[in-house]
């Protein structure tokens, strides 16, 4: 993992560094909602969970391999159940929104890039399989076409085979994981450019790539269901009455600053 994902941290010490942060700017539990894409595989729900214990209950916007699917609507429907609290400025009610969006891959025990034991199954499987299915389409020389039977999958693909049109070779698992993640910031940054008015809320975008990894939740016995997760960041940042503050969280023990950009 490291070799691969440098930056990366355990998800939970993560994402409470994150809270930590988060709330020196005013965003708390109880005065905002949390918006949470990751892909719709059941590995993946730990860490919704660990966000919903941070952040108050989440609106899922969550599609296959991390694409962000809902639309406007979606995340208008999302803002609309945000608690409203009175600006300190001019009194007027304003809302708060984290936004979370995290593709995920899995590395095996053994360091190989793609496997995972899921509980029940005797032998490996894998994760993303959506993104594992896309990287096999595109060193096979697929062709971006899209399926109304299969939407989700062959517009992630699309969106992923022009993030990466001009490389050469075949591509690994992680070069295409990283691509969707460049895909999904893309596509966030799009719709809140298209629904957010920073002069009624402030927001954060939290982004990176969800880890699923053989080692073990220290202190605890053996089972795959207590393997540890990490997240690898990437976007982290606020904007807080329309002025941008990059997000410092370095490490869980880390002392991280909010610094204006």
């Amino acid at each position: 993992m490291a070799a691969t994902f440098p930056a990366a941290m355990q998800e939970e010490a993560f994402l409470k560094a994150v809270a930590v942060e988060l709330a020196k700017l005013g965003f708390r539990k109880d005065n905002g909602i949390a918006l949470v894409n990751t892909c719709r595989d059941e590995v993946c729900r730990p860490v919704v969970s660990i966000i919903d214990r941070e952040f108050g209950l989440s609106f899922n916007i969550s599609g296959l391999g991390g694409l962000v699917n809902c639309g406007k609507v979606g995340f208008k429907a999302a803002m609309s159940h945000s608690p409203e609290f009175p600006c300190d400025v001019d009194g007027n009610l304003k809302e708060r929104y984290i936004f979370f969006a995290f593709p995920h891959v899995s590395i095996g025990e053994s360091g190989e890039v793609g496997s995972l034991l899921r509980r029940g199954r005797g032998k490996p499987s894998s994760a993303c399989g959506a993104l594992i299915a896309i990287n096999n389409d595109i060193n096979g020389g697929a062709a971006p076409s899209m399926d109304s039977d299969d939407p989700e999958y062959t517009l992630l693909r699309k969106k992923i085979m022009t993030k990466v049109s001009e490389s050469t070779g075949d591509l690994s698992l992680v070069q295409v994981t990283k691509a969707a993640l460049a895909a999904i910031n893309e596509d966030l940054e799009k719709l809140i450019s298209l629904t957010v008015d920073p002069a009624t809320a402030d927001y954060a975008v939290i982004t990176g790539v969800q880890i699923h990894s053989g080692d073990q939740i220290p202190g605890q016995p053996f089972r795959i269901e207590r393997t540890c997760d990490y997240i690898a960041p990437d976007q982290m940042y606020a904007v807080v009455r329309g002025q941008k503050y990059a997000l410092q969280v370095q490490t869980p023990k880390s002392e991280g600053v909010a610094a204006m950009v």
